[in-house]
């Protein structure tokens, strides 16, 4: 499900990634930034019900194209939406899965999350 094609990406400046020399040490060090700076990720986009972000985890990378100017790859996740259900006397908690496509500019330390690529991925039964 895309969430909203009209949606500008979100950037982050993330110069640590820089540094990285290789597929597999980039994605290590990219889960290891996420997990510091979650918080700045568009998660609210995949809340429903005007809920809220709780407890990023199960964090997987999976990098498409690894050169020397640019990293390009998918930045998968799972988290808790929780919100508050009637007469705000009973708090309501759902585990989402999603997706976010990137563009990482080695040169600038520049993370591009695409606002157009943001996919929540529903469990078969959840609905």
């Amino acid at each position: 499900m895309i969430m909203n094609p009209k949606d500008p990406p979100t950037i982050l400046h993330i110069p640590a990634l820089c540094a990285a020399d290789g597929v597999k040490e980039f994605t290590d060090l990219f889960i290891d930034e996420i997990c510091d700076h979650h918080y700045l990720l568009p998660l609210d986009r995949f809340c429903t019900n005007g809920g809220e972000v709780d407890d990023v985890e199960d964090n997987a990378v999976e990098v498409k194209k690894f050169n020397k100017t640019t990293v390009v790859g998918t930045y998968s996740f799972t988290f808790y939406d929780s919100s508050t259900e009637g007469c705000k006397d009973r708090d309501w908690t759902e585990n989402r899965s999603a997706s976010i496509e990137f563009v990482f500019h080695r040169s600038t330390g520049k993370l591009e999350l695409s606002g157009n690529t943001l996919k929540r991925i529903d469990e078969p039964n959840q609905f």
